[in-house]
């Protein structure tokens, strides 16, 4: 008895002795021949912004030009983007312009609405400005802080505060399929010959308060076309819109001339296409 119980403890040993044996050299021959797992296949949703503009390599172009020079000195990744802008407005920029590659062009921008930011110290600054460009003939973004000269694209004076001269641009409407600028006037009451329906005009004494019209660059000018006035009926309480096709005839209060040309008489008169040129140290 027991003599076959110290033979079934030595066996017990030795198969213990056996599997173990066996589990390293199986590491051993697997950690050999061991292949490269597969890549995991990622499924879902992912970001599609893209990517932030890689550090600037230049900052300074020479002439006093600097990135940041309407973003209180800031610029790249420094900037936080925060709540806040415009859109449906009408601004015409003329700029020199550094883009991601650091080349530097003279562009003139209508810029249609634009975003914030704000700087490490809590100043908050003009981000991204989405215009229309005439240089590429579409619709482009611009970063503020890559804007390293901006002048009024009327009178071409420098624009010291880009911030405050896109606050206080005009803003725009949808008319008959067109972008209209709008802007106050103060002209004056007049009497119009308007037909509010067909086939018959009204003629009614009307105080305008403000006009829409587009304007676009012809070479060297810009060509402005009226396209409504609204004002004030005599006796009315609430603004009428009066299209610019259906009025017949304007007379002056005043005089009681007749306007032939309304849009000469309403619409400012709009300087050359102002320039600024490209001027950087080599």
């Amino acid at each position: 008895m027991i003599y076959w119980t110290v033979m079934a403890v030595l066996g017990l040993i030795a198969f213990g002795v056996i599997g173990w044996v066996g589990i390293i050299i199986y590491a051993a021959i697997a950690t050999i021949f061991e292949k490269e797992p597969k890549p995991a296949k990622v499924t879902g949703s992912y970001d599609r912004r893209p990517a932030r503009d890689k550090a600037p390599t230049r900052v300074d172009y020479g002439n006093g030009l600097r990135l940041g020079r309407y973003t209180a000195g800031v610029y790249g990744d420094a900037l936080r983007q925060v709540d806040g802008g415009k859109k449906n407005i009408f601004s015409r920029l003329v700029i020199t312009y550094a883009d991601a590659q650091e080349d530097l062009t003279a562009r003139t921008i209508d810029v249609q609405s634009y975003t914030l930011a704000a700087t490490p110290d809590g100043e908050i600054v003009p981000f991204n400005l989405t215009a229309f460009c005439e240089l590429r003939q579409a619709q482009r973004n611009f970063r503020a802080d890559r804007i390293l000269l901006a002048a009024d694209g009327a009178t071409g004076s420098d624009l010291a505060d880009l911030l405050g001269a896109l606050k206080t641009a005009p803003n725009t409407v949808s008319f008959d399929r067109k972008t209209a600028i709008v802007q106050n006037v103060t002209t004056g009451d007049v009497e119009m010959e308007y037909q509010f329906r067909a086939p018959n005009f009204k003629r009614v004494k009307v105080r305008p308060t403000q006009i829409g019209y587009t304007e676009q660059a012809i070479g060297n000018n810009r060509e402005c076309c009226l396209l409504f006035i609204d004002g004030m009926i005599e006796g009315k309480d609430t603004p009428q819109r009066f299209k610019l096709d259906r009025i017949q005839a304007t007379y002056s209060v005043d005089g009681g001339e007749e306007i032939t040309n309304l849009a000469a008489f309403f619409l400012p008169k709009k300087p050359s296409r102002a320039s600024v040129p490209l001027t950087v140290n080599h």
